[in-house]
């Protein structure tokens, strides 16, 4: 699956999207998005409630989606990536990748050493 993230800043306190994949299944914070049914060179404009961003596709077997991805800004920079291209990525299993710039953790100050 080639999916196209769509970062935006989740609400205060709210956690960031937990997406993953199982072939041609979609998991967006807990709910399933069977993609199968979308055949070679088809298209699928998703209507209700759901995350995802214009049509999905099927180009040369791999399903083409675009999906929101929310994410806490408590821990994140607060410039992200502008290029699009930064945020796409191919995955046919498991969790997809945190792809957002993440705050340094300052380091620890031991305070002895401090005179």
């Amino acid at each position: 699956m080639k999916i196209q993230l769509h970062p935006m800043a989740a609400l205060p306190g709210q956690p960031d999207d937990a997406i993953s994949v199982s072939g041609d299944v979609l998991t967006h914070n807990g709910r399933t998005f069977d993609l199968s049914p979308i055949e070679e060179g088809g298209e699928a404009n998703p209507t209700g409630p759901h995350p995802f961003v214009g049509p999905i596709t099927r180009q040369g077997g791999v399903i083409h989606v675009g999906v929101r991805y929310a994410y806490d800004t408590a821990t994140a920079e607060p410039n992200q990536p502008a290029n699009p291209a930064y945020w796409v990525l191919e995955i046919t299993e498991g969790d997809v990748a945190d792809l957002v710039v993440r705050r340094s953790e300052p380091e620890a100050i031991d305070p002895e050493v401090q005179q």
